[in-house]
């Protein structure tokens, strides 16, 4: 008897032992669970943020991307237009220039064109004596009666008188004349060449302006 009474004690000891055992295990559990729970959440918004950041990153990309596309179009398109002007404008010149060739191919017509030119060569050069260069292909067209309708007309205009000297040139100046003083230190090129030269800068502008017009 004595013995049973004296184990009742100890075993509601190694009871208390066994169950505060049992409890801290299901308190370990429960934190671990606690844990886990709250680890996954912290790897789950992290995993968000990273989304969120690679989405942004992605946007930005494509959005970058596509301004690089739409500046490379527009460069291309601009290209493209300077590119279909300047083809118009060497169209119109070459057009120009056929035209002038056709003037030497009619002798009364070019030969009035020859007659102002020289006129306001001589004129520019401003010299009581004056050389006159044309090509040796014009020659016909520089006769006596030419030299007199220019000296006449240089006369009218400026009061004086000029004495002009003929020289031919055997190189095709392209049409037109260069008046010079006698020592050289003045000349005036007035050949068809020099002309259209000159004034392509402003042709170039004139042509472009009505292109742009005809594509409003």
């Amino acid at each position: 008897m004595k013995e049973e009474i004296g184990s009742a004690p100890g075993h509601e000891i190694v009871e208390k032992i066994l169950a505060d055992a049992e409890y801290q295990a299901q308190q370990a559990i429960a934190n671990a669970g606690k844990t886990a729970e709250a680890e996954a959440e912290k790897a789950r918004k992290e995993g968000l943020r990273i989304q969120a950041e690679v989405v942004a990153e992605a946007g930005y990309r494509a959005k970058k991307l596509k301004l690089r596309e739409v500046a490379t179009a527009k460069i291309e398109a601009k290209r493209i237009l300077l590119r279909a002007r300047e083809k118009a404008v060497s169209k119109v010149f070459a057009q120009v220039e056929e035209e002038l060739k056709a003037i030497k191919q009619e002798p009364d017509r070019y030969r009035r064109s020859l007659t102002n030119l020289a006129t306001e060569a001589i004129l520019g050069v401003g010299a009581p004596e004056v050389v006159l260069k044309v090509s040796q292909g014009d020659e016909a067209l520089v006769d006596d009666a030419f030299i007199d309708e220019v000296r006449r007309r240089v006369s009218e205009r400026s009061g004086g008188s000029v004495k002009v000297d003929v020289k031919l040139e055997p190189t095709d100046m392209g049409g037109g004349c260069v008046a010079g003083s006698t020592d050289g230190r003045i000349v005036f090129d007035n050949t068809f060449r020099r002309r259209l030269g000159s004034m392509k800068p402003r042709l170039r502008s004139s042509i472009v302006k009505e292109l742009m017009a005809s594509n409003e």
